[in-house]
């Protein structure tokens, strides 16, 4: 299967876990196509420099979302690692079936905001986040907080947004990258200050998941500054997140 076939297959199926009928045709279609997602890039970089050091994979995602109101980027950034043990079928789960999850979930979501605009309840909302905050720490929290953080950076509200900022400072790392991720996806410019202030603050893995949200609110200015920065030269995982985003805003 094609990478685009499968984008459109999972996109397809998560639509459906969201009570959404889309069908996902391509170019040649005889049927009339109201909304085109023209994806520009849609790639897997892995790296591994030697035998103590982990297993990396960069989810990363751009696309132009053709409506009747004009044409919306959608971007789609994720990446984990995993020391190898004694397989390389180890890095399955954590390398590319996780953050391929989170990443359609991204996509969806992003795609609900600009057509839809659908949020999950409140209560639906409060009992996912106190979900949540029952695995976090537990020996199989990876798996789980994934599953669910996905969940709760689609939930699109106010609540939501709100959860995610105060999972922003939590203790699991996974929760707390899932969670800056996340709170870019509306493209809200009230989230930026909070935004920018956690990106000078953090570090790692915390850091570049906080400049892909304000990467998702179009903010350029930082995006080229951040090349500056030591963390740019250091991490891959950075400069991968900045030079998406860099490379199709300023050239869009």
């Amino acid at each position: 299967m094609g990478p685009v076939k499968y984008l459109a297959e999972s996109l397809q199926k998560e639509f459906a876990n969201r009570n959404i009928r889309a069908v996902f045709c391509n170019s040649s279609s005889e049927h009339v196509i109201p909304i085109k997602l023209h994806v520009k890039e849609f790639s897997v970089i892995n790296r591994k420099l030697m035998a103590f050091t982990p297993w990396e994979s960069y989810h990363q995602f751009y696309a132009e979302l053709e409506t009747v109101d004009g044409t919306h980027p959608i971007f789609a950034y994720f990446y984990n690692g995993k020391m190898v043990r004694a397989s390389v079928k180890e890095v399955a789960e954590p390398c590319f079936i996780l953050p391929s999850l989170f990443f359609i979930n991204e996509i969806a979501s992003k795609i609900n905001v600009r057509l839809f605009n659908l949020s999950l309840d409140s209560t639906a909302t409060s009992r996912l986040y106190q979900k949540i905050l029952a695995h976090s720490g537990s020996t199989s929290s990876d798996s789980i907080t994934i599953c669910d953080m996905a969940k709760l950076c689609g939930a699109n509200s106010d609540l939501s947004r709100r959860f995610l900022k105060e999972l922003s400072s939590a203790g699991d790392m996974v929760m707390r990258a899932c969670a800056l991720s996340g709170i870019g996806i509306r493209g809200n410019d009230g989230d930026f200050g909070f935004l920018k202030s956690k990106y000078k603050e953090l570090q790692g893995m915390d850091k570049t998941m906080a400049m892909k949200s304000i990467g998702d609110l179009g903010k350029v200015s930082l995006l080229r500054d951040a090349r500056k920065s030591s963390i740019y030269q250091s991490e891959p995982s950075f400069m991968y997140c900045v030079e998406l985003y860099l490379q199709h805003l300023v050239h869009k």
